[in-house]
């Protein structure tokens, strides 16, 4: 594994610092300027710059990506359609966080306020669309057992009337035998 570059050992403070001037549109030299005296060659900066970017770009692509396949797909397929998004993120978030430049990726991350932002909302995203499936496949078992009952309670009023059984006899079997009531 390669040593962490001199930026990545910076307190956070500083790093955040790079991140916002950087984001206001400061040069390389001027944000070694704003730095002073810390020991930070510009070439490591520019390469810090360059991974942060990197970094903020895939959150925005994978973003854009997450908010095509909601209005692509909308509500065709509800479930389907979470259960892709929901794999999708985890797998980004995972991929940025587990391989080779992990570290780079933390520390480019937390000097980019922007970029720690666009973090946050892609898990705000995921939270809620895991909420989401929960709550249509809720909607649909729901709309199952109802159907459900309406046929149940439907034959058996049939079943009832052909063996001459009495309105209050049926009600008494579909209380009894299915919990439906009148």
């Amino acid at each position: 594994m390669a040593p962490r570059s001199k930026i990545s050992r910076l307190p956070a403070a500083l790093k955040n610092r790079i991140g916002e001037l950087w984001d206001a549109g400061a040069t390389l030299d001027q944000i070694l300027q704003a730095l002073g005296s810390v020991d930070v060659s510009r070439s490591a900066l520019g390469r810090h710059i360059q991974q942060r970017e990197k970094l903020v770009e895939r959150l925005r692509r994978s973003r854009e990506i997450a908010d095509s396949v909601v209005q692509n797909l909308g509500d065709k397929n509800p479930g389907k359609t979470q259960a892709i998004l929901i794999e999708s993120l985890h797998s980004i978030i995972f991929d940025m966080f587990s391989g080779e430049n992990a570290d780079d990726a933390i520390t480019s991350l937390q000097a980019s306020p922007k970029g720690m932002s666009m973090l946050a909302d892609a898990i705000h995203s995921l939270a809620r669309a895991q909420r989401l499936d929960v709550d249509v496949r809720a909607d649909l078992e729901k709309r199952a057992r109802e159907k459900a009952e309406r046929e149940a309670k439907e034959a058996v009023t049939q079943a009832a009337r052909q063996q001459g059984l009495s309105a209050e006899t049926a009600a008494a079997i579909m209380a009894g035998a299915f919990g439906v009531q009148k």
